[in-house]
């Protein structure tokens, strides 16, 4: 250390300056037993820290809470009462008093009410109405026609007779032309369109079909030229009238006795279109008139 009044450099333990003579004052000497005598540690230990965390009441706060009073009071009641009542009250009386019941049993009674099929009106037009009876059986042989033989040959040769008849199916494989085969298809479905349009007058879910049709009276009329059309196809058809015209050439060649033609079919067919087309003509010219 410095001596405070000249300055000299003063050794540790002196009581005066070597220089000046001044006594070394004592007062500074106690500052390093200050600094450990100061109780920063005692106070640092005696800290109530650990006493002030061991002594909050968090547990007995948290067991205290009324929360689990909280939960069971209020909610047993709360979803007994409103749900029970709330369920039984309004679906069972709205599903009791619906008419649904009713409303599916008024149709179906008057359905039932009315035959599917009228009989007697049906069997006392036709002995009433020739015209009537006449498109039926018409319509009839439109369909069932194909079925019948388009093709007949009938020979005698040396004491034996041998016959051929084909109808329109069977004229179409055996001659492989698939077009006899087209043309029985379409007669037949026609005609059994021509029977539902009769019939319809006698039944009442073909009735309601026949009302949706426009210009019914003109579309029958087209039915019936169409199976014309396809009636006159079949008849002049190119290798049908090559067999029969073959088949007639040998005969008068070999001088055989029998003949060839076209069968019963065609003229079952023909009568049948002039019987469905009688009434509908008749009746569409005067409906103009």
């Amino acid at each position: 250390m410095n001596c405070i009044s000249c300055g000299a450099i003063v050794p540790d333990g002196a009581t005066s300056c070597p220089g000046c003579g001044q006594p070394i004052p004592v007062q500074a000497a106690p500052q390093q037993p200050m600094y450990q005598q100061a109780p920063q540690q005692p106070v640092y230990q005696q800290a109530p820290q650990q006493q002030m965390y061991q002594q909050m009441p968090q547990q007995p706060m948290y067991q205290q809470a009324p929360q689990q009073q909280m939960y069971q009071q209020p909610q047993q009641p709360m979803y007994q009462q409103p749900q029970q009542q709330m369920y039984q009250q309004p679906q069972q009386p709205m599903y009791q008093q619906a008419p649904q019941q009713p409303m599916y049993q008024q149709p179906m009674g008057g359905y039932a009410a009315g035959p599917a099929f009228n009989s007697g009106k049906f069997v006392n037009d036709l002995k009433t109405n020739y015209l009537k009876l006449i498109s039926m059986i018409g319509a009839i042989l439109i369909t069932i026609a194909p079925f019948f033989h388009w093709f007949s040959l009938k020979i005698k040769f040396m004491g034996e007779k041998e016959k051929e008849a084909f109808n329109m199916f069977k004229l179409g494989k055996e001659m492989d032309n698939g077009a006899f085969t087209f043309f029985a298809i379409m007669m037949l479905v026609l005609g059994l369109v021509l029977i539902c349009l009769e019939l319809a007058d006698y039944m009442p879910a073909l009735a309601n079909i026949k009302a949706k049709i426009p210009s019914v009276e003109i579309v029958e009329v087209v039915i019936v030229a169409a199976v014309l059309v396809f009636w006159l196809l079949a008849f002049f058809n190119g290798d049908l009238m090559d067999g029969i015209k073959a088949s007639k050439d040998m005969i008068k060649d070999y001088d055989i006795k029998g003949h060839c033609n076209h069968g019963i079919g065609p003229i079952v067919a023909l009568i049948g279109i002039a019987g469905a087309a009688f009434r509908r003509v008749t009746k569409l010219i005067s409906g103009k008139q």
